[in-house]
C-alpha cells in the first residue's frame, strides 16, 4: 500500500511539472520550439530548473534547449525568436549578414517579468525561457 501511495504521489508530481513546462511559454512562438515541434527532441538537450535553487538570482524559472540546427531549422527558430521579439518591451539584438546571432529580449509581463534569449554559434543555438523578478540589468551582470 505505501509503494502505491508514492508511485501515485510521485506521478502527480511528474504530470504538475509537464504541465508547468507547458504553461511556461505559453502564448509565444517559441512554444513550439520547446514542445519538440520544429527540432526532433532527440537532438536537443533540455535544461529545466524551478524554484529555491533560483532565488538567488531573482528567478522562478529557467528553461533552455541547446542543439546542432540544420539550415532550415535554424531559419525556422530564428523566426519563431523574431516573431516573439516583435512584442519585446526591452530588446538587444546582434544581426551580422541578415541573420540574428544573439537576441536578449524583455517580453510583456504576465504575473511576473519573462525574458527569451537566443545565441547562435555556429550551427549551435541556444534558445533560454526565464521568468522571475529580475530586471534585464541584473541578468546582463549576471550571465553576460
Amino acid at each position: 500500500m505505501r509503494q502505491f501511495l508514492q508511485r501515485t504521489l510521485l506521478m502527480l508530481l511528474l504530470l504538475m511539472g509537464v504541465s508547468t513546462m507547458a504553461m511556461a511559454q505559453k502564448g509565444l512562438q517559441v512554444e513550439r520550439l520547446f514542445a519538440g515541434k520544429v527540432v526532433p527532441r532527440q537532438k536537443m538537450t533540455e535544461t529545466f530548473v524551478k524554484g529555491q535553487r533560483l532565488s538567488s538570482y531573482r528567478l522562478t524559472l529557467f528553461r533552455s534547449l541547446r542543439f546542432t540546427a540544420t539550415e532550415a531549422e535554424r531559419q525556422q527558430v530564428e523566426a519563431l525568436v523574431r516573431n516573439d521579439a516583435k512584442t519585446a518591451t526591452s530588446k538587444e539584438v546582434d544581426i551580422r549578414n541578415g541573420q540574428w546571432q544573439y537576441a536578449l529580449c524583455q517580453l510583456p509581463p504576465t504575473h511576473t517579468q519573462r525574458y527569451l534569449c537566443y545565441q547562435r554559434t555556429g550551427n549551435s543555438l541556444l534558445v533560454v525561457y526565464l521568468e522571475g523578478s529580475a530586471t534585464l540589468s541584473e541578468l546582463k551582470n549576471m550571465f553576460i
